[in-house]
């Protein structure tokens, strides 16, 4: 399962800025697992600046 909150702020006590609460995809590995999630943050980061 891939899932991760984004809060603002350095201590994460800001505003909820995504949740994604259900995965979309079914990975066969973690690795696989890590590797979407870490290329969706990183798009994610780049579309949605602070």
């Amino acid at each position: 399962m891939a899932c991760f909150v984004i809060h603002e702020g350095k201590d994460g006590s800001g505003k909820l800025r995504y949740q994604r609460k259900s995965p979309t995809n079914e990975f066969d590995t973690e690795d696989e697992a890590v590797a979407y999630i870490l290329d969706f943050s990183g798009d994610w980061i780049d579309q949605n600046p602070l």
